[in-house]
């Protein structure tokens, strides 16, 4: 080895790069303003596309939903599959593929009333024409791939290269990124549904720009993307170069030793053996043996499943209840500012607080907000009766208004704080390596339950049972979600190592 080489290997990580700004935070802001704009015209905006599509189609809202839970579906199975390939291949080579397949998706999207005739003509060999309903079969592929990829392809790489980049300031970065969604959600949401609307730009030519958008911003996204801060010679913000060497160490022999079984461990150290508790990085087995794995993934999951429901159904109850579409958008867009500045909040204070009775708090306010969503325009509760027009003095508002208004501020409050939260416990409790893998396995639950609440919720809509029903128990089982945080406590990791 050359003096210059053994130089170089020898020489420490710094904490920055040379313009004196940790590259960490740069990477911070791109994922910010990707997720902004992945999420707004899909996630953020199923409800425009729902009304719009009914109306154009005549479709019933269950048959709508059904393109939604596919998403999701398609997501439970993916998700692990992308949590592997993020790990193998770098979250820069998923994104390309990522982005890339958006802007196909929307191609789809955009073209399906054009594509059907062609593909009918084809079936029409066979003796199947007017037989599928080939703009709605196009309409599942495609927003399914949509859905998909927003997640898999974009979100939860981008999630996975923050957990590198940060340590110490995990919380406050994840809290910033992952308010590119509710940032979507306020400030882009009602131009998506501005430009949808039938009376401007309608929903063929919105998706057919959007598809130009993705394919333009993919080359220079994944020219921002570093995979590691070890790739620039660089630390995670905060970090100590010789505690991140010790902890990243794999030891020869490792066993879980959880609270209730700690003399597993110590029958070993009583043999012979060298014992020590290290911060976490768990292979992908060793965290799904513990119970704090599966509290966490099946108490996220019916947490967020009220999100779900909310951006399907949200914007076509208000439009049910007398609301223009870009007025019930801004009921929509309320909940992503409420959300966007309690995640910027909680991002920050989230490594001060023990993060896992915080989600339980949160999750349970969400639930409550949730459920405030159904109140009727006119209800009385003994001290309070809402009903009518209230006059502020300078204006007259609607009491119902001044309801949603609160419902969405509640929601928002509950949803906002649990997010920077949940992405930074997984990497807290297990670490840097299988990141990806384990966010991708948690996912499955979570999408399953996204998958089905919609679809359950649209299907009583359609049968005339409306909205209150499915809300109250959908707002019951997020709640039990949150409580199933309560007893998520970190697991220990021992690592126990042979004597030479």
């Amino acid at each position: 080895m050359t003096s210059e080489e053994t130089e170089k290997s020898t020489a420490k990580p710094i904490a920055s790069d040379s313009s004196g700004i940790f590259y960490g935070w740069k990477l911070v802001f791109m994922t910010l303003i990707v997720t902004a704009f992945v999420s707004a015209p899909s996630f953020g905006s199923i409800g425009v596309w729902v009304k719009s599509l009914e109306e154009y189609f005549g479709w019933s809202r269950t048959k709508l939903a059904i393109a939604f839970s596919l998403g999701h579906l398609e997501g439970s199975a993916a998700g692990p599959v992308a949590g592997i390939l993020v790990d193998k291949f770098g979250a820069r080579k998923v994104v390309f593929v990522g982005l890339l397949s958006i802007g196909v998706a929307f191609v789809l999207f955009s073209n399906m009333v054009f594509i059907s005739p062609a593909l009918d003509g084809f079936a029409a060999i066979f003796g199947m024409d007017g037989i599928l309903d080939w703009p709605l079969l196009i309409f599942y592929l495609s927003f399914g791939m949509l859905m998909l990829v927003t997640v898999a392809g974009a979100w939860l790489p981008l999630m996975t290269t923050l957990n590198f980049w940060f340590e110490k300031k995990r919380s406050a970065a994840m809290g910033i990124a992952s308010g590119g969604f509710s940032l979507g959600g306020f400030i882009l949401l009602p131009i998506v549904a501005w430009m949808v609307d039938s009376n401007n730009l309608g929903w063929q030519a919105s998706s057919f720009i959007f598809a130009i958008f993705f394919f333009a911003i993919t080359i220079p996204v994944i020219k921002i993307i570093k995979n590691k801060p070890e790739d620039m010679g660089l630390l995670p913000d905060g970090a100590d170069p010789s505690e991140v060497q010790r902890n990243r160490a794999i030891p020869r022999e490792v066993s879980f030793v959880s609270p209730q079984s700690f003399s597993s461990g110590l029958k070993k150290i009583l043999f012979n053996y060298d014992a020590t508790f290290t911060k976490p990085d768990y292979r992908i087995t060793q965290a799904m043996s513990t119970g704090t794995f599966w509290f966490i993934a099946i108490g996220h999951a019916l947490c967020t499943m009220l999100l779900a429901v909310v951006s399907v159904h949200l914007i076509p109850m208000l439009v049910e209840n007398g609301f223009t579409l870009q007025q019930a958008s801004l009921v929509y867009s309320l909940i992503m500012l409420v959300s966007g500045i309690t995640q910027l909040t909680f991002g920050f204070i989230g490594d001060k607080v023990t993060k896992h009775t915080t989600i339980a708090y949160l999750g349970i306010l969400q639930g409550i907000g949730f459920m405030m969503f159904i109140l009727p325009k006119e209800f009385s509760l003994g001290f309070i009766n809402v009903g009518g027009n209230i006059d502020l003095g300078f204006a007259s508002v609607s009491s119902y208004v001044l309801v949603l208004i609160l419902s969405s501020i509640v929601f928002g409050i509950g949803f906002g704080g649990r997010v920077p939260l949940a992405n930074a416990i997984r990497g807290d409790y297990f670490g840097h390596n299988s990141y990806a893998t384990i966010s991708g396995i948690m996912m499955v639950p979570m999408s399953l339950l996204m998958l089905i609440a919609p679809l359950v919720t649209a299907r009583l809509f359609d049968l005339g049972a409306g909205y209150s029903g499915s809300f109250i128990v959908l707002g019951v089982l997020g709640i039990v979600g949150a409580l199933m945080h309560f007893p998520a406590t970190a697991p220990t990791l021992l690592s126990i190592s042979r004597p030479k």
